[in-house]
């Protein structure tokens, strides 16, 4: 077939050139074949149907797109994932296969991408489904001061580990604010850097006014996640929730210690690199506001860590963002061990959830 219309339009295109020249007609008739048979051309290569086989003997068809995204749920980037599955279709279509079984497309798939990444994702790969594939939740507790790229690194983890809601403690402010009067949480409508400026007469642990401003406005944003964080472990929900709000003090231990959450302090030991990645979006007179204000943020920055330490919760450096994501995967990935091991849903796991829960 592909030597006729080569040959038609050879012969549509060199014989009598002067009356095509002189017919717009011919000249678009011959665009339109060529154009045409290119298509079919082209959708007979990429439409080879492949046949997938599954485990159960029911059969479903090979879908790009599909297991792309299906990969991207197992922890693969998205564009990885299809530069991977494109090379095992086209490996597929070369062998003129037809069928094939979900076992063999599987180590298929890990091949590839050890064939691209020179890395394994066998490990990855398997504890990712395997825990997508029980009803258990985990939820990320992000917490760090301002300009600790919280926002990048909560969204590449949400990515890497297809987990479906990101929520900003900032966010869960503004909501609070439209529904709480600034007379009755003075401290809830200032930033919690200046906080202290609206600060009542009460009861802090803290003998600094910056970090009691700070408690005061954030006791409140602590509460909202503490409810969201419960109604997630109810509803086997995965979740990152982010935020200079999350200060473990207004955390319960049941609810920290929970095997489905996660909590961690991002820190950036180095004060002026913390002061350039803070101070880097803002211009101008805003610019020279927060910059003024920027030891306060330090200020919070450095009692976030103490409160970590001070429980014994993980922390992770932020120096290299790059270093810190990997840093916090891998602490993921020993959390998903462990919860598969001891979780599978038995009866002491339910029996937390609702203490939790009741709470």
């Amino acid at each position: 077939m592909d030597f006729d219309i080569k040959a038609m339009i050879h012969v549509l295109t060199t014989r009598k050139i002067n009356l095509i020249h002189n017919n717009k007609s011919i000249i678009n008739s011959v665009k339109l074949f060529k154009e045409k048979s290119f298509r079919i051309f082209v959708s007979n290569h990429n439409n080879h149907s492949i046949e997938i086989i599954s485990n159960n003997n029911y059969s479903y068809k090979f879908s790009k797109g599909l297991l792309a995204h299906s990969l991207k749920s197992k922890g693969v980037q998205l564009d990885l994932a299809y530069q991977i599955i494109q090379k095992v279709y086209n490996s597929l279509v070369e062998k003129k296969l037809e069928k094939i079984s979900e076992t063999d497309l599987r180590n298929h798939i890990k091949r590839t991408a050890f064939e691209i990444t020179g890395e394994s994702i066998d490990e990855l790969f398997d504890l990712v489904e395997t825990w997508h594939d029980t009803s258990l939740p985990l939820i990320i507790l992000l917490s760090g001061a301002r300009g600790l790229d919280k926002a990048e690194i909560g969204s590449r983890l949400a990515s890497r580990f297809a987990i479906p809601k990101i929520i900003s403690t900032p966010t869960v402010v503004q909501i609070l604010k439209k529904m709480i009067t600034s007379d009755l949480a003075p401290e809830l409508h200032e930033k919690s850097y200046v906080a202290y400026k609206k600060l009542r007469p009460i009861y802090s642990i803290s003998q600094d006014e910056v970090l009691i401003g700070y408690e005061e406005h954030s006791k409140y944003p602590a509460e909202a996640v503490e409810a969201l964080v419960k109604r997630g472990i109810n509803e086997s929900q995965s979740m990152i929730i982010r935020g200079e709000h999350l200060l473990p003090r207004f955390l319960s231990d049941k609810l920290i210690n929970h095997p489905s959450i996660l909590y961690i302090t991002l820190y950036l030991p180095d004060e002026e690199k913390h002061r350039e990645r803070y101070l880097q979006k803002y211009e101008d007179d805003e610019l020279i506001y927060r910059e003024k204000h920027f030891p306060a943020v330090r200020k919070i920055h450095n009692y976030l860590i103490d409160q970590a330490n001070a429980r014994e919760l993980t922390t992770v450096e932020v120096t290299d963002i790059n270093c810190a994501i990997d840093d916090i995967e891998e602490i993921i990935l020993c959390r998903l061990r462990k919860m598969i091991r001891d979780g599978k849903i038995n009866y002491e796991f339910h029996s937390y959830d609702q203490a939790i829960i009741n709470s």
